[in-house]
């Protein structure tokens, strides 16, 4: 009796075994229902409040099945109010330049709490919030004073006869103390930055963050902008004594045309906002951790549609 249970269960096995294997070899379809989407307006304006333009972009979001994808909302109307009353609005096809966006020529804004209104036919009207950070400068008893000391090593220099060409490599020690305020956060930006205008067709010029030897906790390197991210973190100095260095390299005919290259430093006060939005951008662009059943990465938006960022920044250009 045991035998024969045992065969019964064995020829079961078999007929559950061919039965699954001819159904896979058929394949299987399943159907899978994506909601439908509403469009909503992406926004996205990040602006130097000290520049003599400020440019803004609107779009509409797309669905997954959504062929045409996402559309620039030309007739799209922007408006910075303040609640004591000031209000400038731009926009339209007007104000609308090909390949930049929604265009808003000497603005001249004061400093304070600032909001963001944009409205476009269709769509339901989005807001947006910032502060502008204080004017950074370098002038001491400034009031959001930046100092800085620069070391340029000795460079080493290549030459490379068969091509009539020298290759330049230099470091140059950087040491930073930047503003810190007791009542908000700061978050600042820092990018070495070459001229290429002064950089000739038969030239090549790089500058960059040497990252195996940036260890600083306050720092987060960013490679959106070939820089840093830095803010205060709890237990620290503050924002004094960041070191860093600074990588040159350089190919050119002599090395005149290595000391005429203009390099910088720029020093970049931004909004709480504008940096969780960068990196949450370069989580996106650089995920860590990814498994095939992660959650997606999701953009940080400041924007009541849930898209967009609008982001203030001061910047400084410190020359090496």
């Amino acid at each position: 009796m045991k035998n024969n249970i045992s065969l019964w269960v064995g020829l079961y096995g078999l007929i559950i075994l061919s039965t699954g294997c001819e159904r896979l070899s058929e394949g299987v379809v399943q159907e899978i229902e994506f909601p439908e989407h509403e469009p909503r307006l992406a926004v996205s304006m990040l602006c130097n409040w000290d520049s003599d333009t400020l440019v803004a972009r609107a779009q509409s979001t797309a669905g997954i099945l959504d062929a045409d994808g996402s559309q620039k909302q030309k007739e799209a109307l922007f408006t910075l109010s303040q609640s004591n009353g000031s209000s400038y609005t731009w926009g339209g096809t007007d104000d609308w330049q090909n390949g930049v966006g929604h265009v808003f020529e000497n603005p001249g804004l004061e400093e304070g709490e600032w909001t963001l209104t944009v409205e476009a036919p269709g769509f339901e009207s989005v807001t947006g919030l910032q502060s502008t950070p204080p004017r950074i400068d370098t002038l001491n008893g400034a009031a959001y004073p930046v100092a800085f000391v620069f070391t340029p090593l000795e460079p080493e220099v290549d030459e490379w006869p068969e091509e009539n060409k020298i290759f330049v490599r230099q470091i140059i020690e950087v040491e930073l103390t930047l503003p810190t305020r007791d009542n908000a956060q700061d978050f600042f930006l820092l990018q070495p930055t070459i001229d290429s205008d002064a950089v000739s067709i038969e030239e090549y010029a790089e500058i960059r963050v040497d990252w195996e030897l940036d260890q600083d906790p306050r720092a987060e390197r960013l490679s959106l902008i070939d820089g840093l991210l830095v803010q205060e973190v709890a237990g620290s100095i503050g924002l004094e004594s960041i070191t860093l260095e600074l990588e040159v390299e350089y190919y050119g005919e002599n090395l005149e045309g290595y000391e005429a290259l203009s390099k910088s430093l720029q020093v970049v006060a931004i909004t709480p906002e504008m940096a969780a939005y960068y990196v949450s951008l370069e989580n996106i662009q650089n995920p860590s951790g990814f498994s095939l059943f992660s959650e997606p990465l999701l953009a940080y938006t400041n924007m009541s549609s849930g898209y967009g960022c609008f982001g203030v920044y001061r910047s400084i250009a410190l020359p090496l």
